[in-house]
């Protein structure tokens, strides 16, 4: 582990380390100002759409649920199917970019407002293992202790209640590809029948019972990416939570004052310090593992109305107003990422309001790609693909509009599909020898539903060059 450049030997990379590179546990002081209330809002509102959102139906179909059985996204009424790339690469790209567009203005704002690891961990976890085993500094002096039968039944309380609460969130993340009615009907049955929806849920609750019991911070350090990517998404415009070092140094503390002196508005009481839930001192700068929680902009500002001084020497801010700088939220790169994000969205929108009743794709059987018949017919064997993205069932006639004289054999015309259903047709296109001038002649597949506009794909059918057989 690399030691920073201007840091105490004991200060290393990893703020929850030691001098050794053991694991420096963390007890935060919970600190209850203006951006912890609008925080608790906000984890409220997410938390509940988290478990309620699995449960909410739109027409008979769940709002949001990726249905990996049959390959298909419900959201919010709509259904799309695996065919559906063209969506998929819009929204795509709508989604990158909304993720550097904020991050280039906000900076970390979802990983302290809104990731469920910080939502969970403040507001609902350590919660739970304050009332247990009391407050930071109890847990601090105990955890040097040897372990007693009251320590431990309250960890084994705590950890009873960690999970229960890692199963029900397991079962709601579930819930988004199983759907809500088959995960329960599969958990009420025999698990030897249902083993792969037992075990999946086995894991999950385990992965998020060893999260928020054990590795905590460690996930936002180690395990996430977006953490790792912020130093290059933000710049010196981006919105930061920061430290004003021209107000605050030199820092002093209260009783080391004297009338006159050169002391910034820091008063060196560590609160900001003992309230991070990542163990950083928000005074050394702009760092990796600041997750933007605001937790010590309220500490800050409560010791600053105690000394009855201006509130904001931490705040949310960017490095160049930390400078002295003007801030520019309009630049090139913020321009750029809202451009190609609306040229996107609008993308999006279109496709999905001119989306049809149905679509298809025509492709060739395996085997032979072609054989020639007695009769002198040459026959390509293909399968349509019709998706049904209706309500209700609609019956499809398909028929091969060119090359001339040829036509289609398949069992049953027309074809039911019922509602959002992929149905596979398969059928022999017969065509005149005569028509291979090349190994290759261009056809046109036509389906039409009963009652409804037709559509056409084109394909390739392949055959003998003249006479050949």
């Amino acid at each position: 582990m690399a030691i920073l450049p201007g840091k105490p030997p004991d200060k290393l990379a990893l703020p929850t380390l030691d001098g050794s590179g053991r694991r420096r546990w963390v007890y935060p002081i919970l600190t209850k100002g203006r951006y912890f209330w609008a925080r608790l809002v906000v984890a409220v509102v997410l938390t509940v759409a988290y478990l309620g959102i699995p449960h909410l139906r739109i027409g008979g179909k769940p709002a949001f649920q990726i249905d990996l059985a049959t390959r298909q996204l419900h959201l919010f009424g709509a259904t799309f199917f695996a065919t559906d790339t063209k969506f998929l690469a819009a929204f795509g790209v709508a989604f990158v970019l909304s993720i550097l567009l904020v991050t280039a203005l906000l900076g970390r704002i979802w990983c302290g407002w809104s990731c469920p690891q910080t939502i969970y961990m403040e507001f609902v976890f350590r919660p739970i293992e304050a009332l247990f085993e009391g407050p930071p500094h109890w847990r601090r002096r105990a955890a040097g202790e040897p372990m007693t039968l009251k320590r431990f039944v309250r960890k084994a309380g705590k950890w009873a209640v960690y999970l229960v609460i890692s199963s029900v969130l397991a079962h709601t993340f579930i819930s988004y590809f199983m759907g809500t009615e088959t995960l329960f009907h599969a958990l009420q049955g025999d698990p030897r029948e249902n083993w792969s929806a037992f075990v999946t849920v086995a894991i999950v609750t385990g992965m998020v019972f060893v999260d928020f019991t054990w590795f905590r911070e460690q996930t936002c350090f180690i395990a996430c990416p977006y953490g790792r990517l912020q130093s290059v998404l933000i710049d010196e415009n981006s919105m930061i939570v920061g430290y004003d070092m021209r107000r605050g140094e030199p820092r002093r503390k209260a009783i080391d004052r004297k009338e006159g002196d050169d002391s910034g508005d820091c008063v060196a009481c560590r609160a900001c310090v003992r309230t991070c839930p990542t163990n950083i001192d928000i005074r050394d700068g702009l760092q990796l593992e600041c997750v933007g929680c605001t937790q010590c902009i309220d500490a800050c500002d409560t010791i600053m109305d105690r000394v009855k001084k201006p509130r904001g020497l931490i705040r949310y801010t960017s490095l160049n107003q930390l400078e002295g700088k003007p801030a520019r939220i309009f630049r090139p790169r913020i321009l750029l990422y809202a451009v190609v994000m609306m040229a996107a969205l609008t993308v999006l929108v279109s496709l999905v309001v001119s989306r049809t009743a149905f679509e298809f794709d025509v492709v060739r059987q395996t085997g032979s790609p072609f054989y020639v018949q007695s009769n002198g017919l040459v026959v390509n064997r293909i399968r349509v693909r019709i998706t049904n993205r209706l309500e209700s069932a609609q019956q499809f006639d398909i028929e091969i509009v060119e090359p001339k004289g040829a036509d289609l054999v398949a069992k049953q015309m027309p074809v039911e599909i019922a509602p959002h259903k992929v149905v596979p047709v398969e059928g022999l296109v017969r065509v005149p020898r005569s028509a291979f001038i090349s190994p290759q002649v261009a056809a046109v597949v036509r389906v039409t539903p009963v009652g409804g506009k037709a559509e056409e794909a084109k394909f390739v059918l392949l055959g003998p060059v003249g006479g050949g057989s």
